[in-house]
């Protein structure tokens, strides 16, 4: 079962807290730009790997269809 993330957005939430508190803004600025980078890079990489394996996917089902097509042709031609 999956949850709706409350305890991410929580911990989350905490870490923020935490990791902020004796900080300048500055400080917190750029902690906050490295964060936002590092998420947005797991997002491409996260991206790449769906769409590699959608392609890995769409390419196995290609050729299990074209092996069961040619083995149901070589059963139609020795009728």
């Amino acid at each position: 079962m999956c949850n709706q993330g409350n305890d991410l957005v929580l911990a989350a939430a905490t870490i923020a807290m935490s990791i902020s508190q004796g900080r300048s803004a500055n400080e917190i600025n750029i902690m906050s730009s490295i964060f936002t980078a590092i998420g947005d890079n797991l997002a491409i990489i996260a991206a790449k790997e769906a769409a590699c394996s959608d392609t890995t996917n769409t390419s196995n089902t290609a050729n299990t269809t074209s092996t069961t097509n040619t083995s149901n042709t070589a059963s139609t031609t020795k009728k």
